[in-house]
């Protein structure tokens, strides 16, 4: 049991082992990104480049690539 990202990567990684990725969500969990209390400038700025990623779907290009595309899996050692 491994977030979805996990259990994909392992399904790219391992194609012959017989691992299957469940399409069932048991939980939805927030991904955060830390930044120091003290710092809202460099929060604002990731905040920024986040959206900017993804209003030009460059999000969801990484997305298709890392967890639909099993090429660059093999390169890991």
């Amino acid at each position: 049991l491994a977030d979805r990202e996990t259990a994909a990567v392992a399904v790219l990684r391992h194609p012959g082992a017989g691992l299957l990725e469940s399409t069932a969500t048991f939980t939805v969990e927030p991904i955060g990104i830390a930044v120091l209390l003290d710092d809202p400038r460099l929060a604002a700025l990731v905040l920024t480049y986040l959206d900017a990623l993804a209003s030009r779907g460059l999000l969801e290009k990484a997305r298709e690539f890392w967890m639909k595309d099993p090429s660059w899996a093999q390169d890991i050692r």
